[in-house]
């Protein structure tokens, strides 16, 4: 049994390895080209102290810890800026507008003489075309949606780019996540097995 244990351990430890290699490697390449962009830099350094704080990330990883095994699921976001609906509060107030204008008309056909014509409701003023144009573009909302690299400016180091997709790519390998991630879990799990194991044998 506890010979059994060892071969199951060291065939997760393999597991843990291969996929911790794989995210290394990414890792690897990406601090490279980023140490290249810096030394042929004239302007500063390119790192994370060189950057807005505000800054939201747009890419996330997931974790759904289940019974046995751990899911990675990777979602990018799209973050939106709400603007204000210009058209539908104009469109409100026109409409209150003939509202008014009819609760005024019938009172005054109420208070005329029998055979006098109601004067019809007053028709709203149309908007102008222009107006219409900004309410609908004011109205959708638009994707504030910006690469990060643009933040050292827009003619950046090809080694910068380069250490952006490494990194991207480590972050986007949810197979090689998801593989050390359950290793390591079942690792500690058969740890704790052997080690009870051991200590019922020496009793």
């Amino acid at each position: 049994r506890l010979d059994t244990l060892w071969a199951h351990y060291l065939d997760l430890l393999d597991d843990y390895t291969t996929a911790q290699a794989a995210i290394k490697e990414h890792m690897a390449s990406g601090y490279f080209a980023l140490a290249q962009a810096n030394f042929k830099s004239s302007r500063g350094r390119y790192g994370h102290d060189y950057y807005d704080e505000r800054a939201a990330a747009i890419t996330r990883a997931v974790l759904n810890s289940q019974d046995e095994s751990v899911s990675i699921k990777i979602q990018k976001h799209v973050v939106l800026k709400e603007a204000p609906s210009t058209q539908d509060s104009k469109s409100s107030e026109t409409h209150e507008r003939a509202l008014s204008d009819d609760e005024q008309d019938t009172r005054s056909t109420e208070t005329s003489q029998p055979m006098q014509i109601p004067t019809p409701a007053a028709t709203p003023e149309p908007e102008s075309k222009q107006e219409s144009i900004d309410s609908i573009e004011t109205a959708k909302p638009q994707a504030d949606l910006h690469d990060p690299i643009r933040w050292f400016g827009i003619l950046v180091p090809p080694t910068l780019r380069q250490a952006q997709k490494s990194f991207t790519n480590a972050i986007l390998d949810s197979s090689s996540l998801e593989k050390a991630a359950n290793s390591s879990r079942r690792m500690r799990e058969v740890e704790v097995e052997i080690g009870k194991l051991r200590k019922v044998i020496k009793k």
